[in-house]
């Protein structure tokens, strides 16, 4: 979730000072929503999306749904198809798995 507001962000061109002003916040805070290593609150992540004109959609799959589609599909489970995360790096790309 982070590194997609950090894009949004970085797409909207506007500055941090300018994001926290539109929150409402302070700009440290700011600073924070994009440091990977503070646990920041979805509220907070949601807000900032909001800031930037965007809405944060969370969803949750059935991977093995995904996973047996791809098998049916294909005959084998490569890395090219294997599910992706939402920025769009391949969960694993050393997966392959072959129907017996």
């Amino acid at each position: 979730m982070k590194l997609a507001l950090y894009d949004a962000y970085r797409m909207a061109g506007v500055t941090k000072s300018e994001l926290a002003r539109r929150m409402g916040i302070p700009k440290t805070n700011v600073d924070r929503l994009f440091s990977l290593t503070h646990r920041s609150r979805v509220d907070m992540i949601e807000s900032a999306a909001a800031a930037l004109g965007k809405q944060l959609v969370v969803s949750m799959r059935n991977v093995a749904a995904i996973l047996l589609f791809a098998i049916a599909a294909t005959g084998q489970l490569t890395a090219d198809a294997w599910p992706c995360s939402p920025d769009g790096t391949r969960l694993s790309d050393n997966a392959i798995v072959s129907r017996s």
